[in-house]
Parts: C-alpha cells; structure tokens; sequence
C-alpha cells in the first residue's frame, strides 16, 4: 500500500526524533557510567576527594544559613494576649485563622522543621500557654488549610502535615547558590537529603526539578545526582 506524502512525512519525522531520543540516551548514559567510574576509580580518588570535601562545605554553609534564618524569625505579641486563644464569633474566625496560620509559620521557621504534627502544636506554645488554654485539633487543621490554600502546607496524613516556611522555589535558588559558592556542580540527592531529613524525597525532587526547569541543572540520572550549570 503506497503511503501518502503526509505519512512518509510524519513517518521522517518520528524516525528523526527517535534517533534523536535514542542520542540523548546514550550521551546520559554514557555520562553516568563516566561518573559511576570516577567514583570506583582509584585514579581518580583525589578529584572523589575534593567532591566529597566540597559536599561537607555545602552541607555546613547551608546548615548555617537556615539557622540564621530560623533566628530572625520572631512571634507577633498577640500570642501573649488570653483572648487571643479563644475561637471568636464565625464573622471573625476567617481573620483570626489566618493570623494562627502566620503564627504557624513562624513557629515552624523557628523550629527549623517543614515536618510537623498536630500532636506536637497541640501540647506547644505558642498553641497552648503555661495555663492549659489553647487551640482545639479542629482549629490547628484549619490553620493548616488555611496555608495549604496559600500553597505554603501539605497535609500528609491525620497527624502529620509540611509547612513550608521557605518555599520550594526559595530552596531550590538557595540550592543554587551554596553550591556555587563551593563550586559543587555535581549534587547528588542524598546530600539535600542530609540537609531536608523531614521533607519527603518525592517533595525534595520536586525542588530539584525547578533548578532543572529553568536550566540551572540537568538530571544525570533522575532521583540520584544533577548537574548544575553555572
């Protein structure tokens, strides 16, 4: 059956992309073999070397720089009034969740943790003060709605939900940053992991992939290490 100029065209164009894609492949392919040998490499252990020290810089200058951030980070008075903990009339609950929500914001950021529980804010100050008054499990899931319509909060499960104090964006550029400063352009995953311990991997990728989006970096091998662009 003769094919038609548009099917012998569409037909050039798949093969086209196929070899292309077929190219790209063995180039990423070939580009984590060469770093899989470099590791194993006893040649090459000086260069492993001044990879690893690179990475421990990172870890430490970024470990610094959220602990700077966590430092500044303070509560509005508010949290000091008694009124304050008790839930108002339904004209006002919307304004007065959003300012616990801002105050769940800071307590996170103070902590220096995206992971958190209800469990946790239940018993805590600033959601429950020296006298035993605080906010009812009801009020502390609103609050997290209420970030999570921001685009700021993830609820995980009954118990447990993330907050992002500094959204992926901001960490993803942080990221960015650091590594240049020690100029480690080959980051592997397990090192932002060592950095994120409670952010779940699939969250941690997701920050990766903005670096790789606006082509800052380039996955050598997706969920294991990249390569930044600098």
């Amino acid at each position: 059956m003769k094919m038609s100029e548009k099917e012998i065209a569409r037909a050039k164009r798949k093969t086209k992309e196929e070899i292309l894609e077929r190219e790209k492949r063995e180039e990423l392919t070939k580009e984590v073999e060469e770093i899989i040998k470099l590791i194993k490499s006893t040649e090459a252990a000086p260069r492993v070397s001044i990879i690893r020290l690179a990475e421990k810089e990172f870890i430490k200058n970024f470990k610094i720089r959220l602990k700077k951030i966590s430092e500044s980070a303070s509560y509005p008075s508010l949290i000091n009034e008694e009124w304050f903990r008790i839930r108002p009339h339904e004209k006002f609950i919307k304004h007065w969740y959003s300012k616990w929500a801002d105050i769940l914001l800071v307590y996170a950021r103070k902590k220096c943790k995206f992971l958190l529980s209800f469990t946790d804010l239940l018993n805590e100050f600033p959601f429950k003060d020296k006298e035993g008054r605080g906010l009812a499990l009801e009020d502390l899931i609103q609050l997290v709605k209420t970030l999570e319509n921001r685009g700021i909060a993830i609820l995980l499960d009954n118990n447990h939900f993330l907050v992002f104090w500094m959204t992926p964006r901001e960490i993803s550029h942080m990221i960015y940053d650091e590594a240049f400063k020690v100029g480690l352009n080959l980051l592997r995953v397990s090192v932002i992991a060592r950095i994120f311990p409670d952010i779940p991997n699939k969250y941690l990728m997701k920050m990766l992939d903005l670096l790789v989006k606006e082509g800052k970096a380039s996955w050598i091998e997706r969920g294991v290490a990249l390569r930044l662009h600098f």
